[in-house]
């Protein structure tokens, strides 16, 4: 699941074993604000993907699920930059 956002940037306890993501919703039902809550511990990364990398993917929406192994993930996304394929 790709989660998405200045939220879920690493800090001192994020990624975490037990999280909720809280929207606070305006008065027409629209997100306004997130709130990430989280009450496990900290985990380390199985794996950082360089900015240089992540620039030039499409990533998914936020809380999309993309089926696929963590290791195969970045290969099966598409690229915003012209001439440069994914193998899928």
């Amino acid at each position: 699941m790709f989660i998405v956002g200045q939220e879920f940037y690493e800090d001192d306890d994020f990624p975490n074993t037990d999280f909720s993501i809280v929207d606070i919703l305006g008065d027409g039902g629209q997100p306004i604000d997130v709130l990430l809550l989280k009450r496990g511990r900290k985990l380390q990364p199985d794996r950082v993907v360089p900015a240089a990398v992540k620039n030039r993917l499409e990533l998914p929406e936020h809380l999309t699920i993309v089926p696929g192994s963590l290791d195969r993930i970045e290969a099966s996304l598409p690229s915003h930059v012209r001439g440069i394929s994914n193998v899928h």
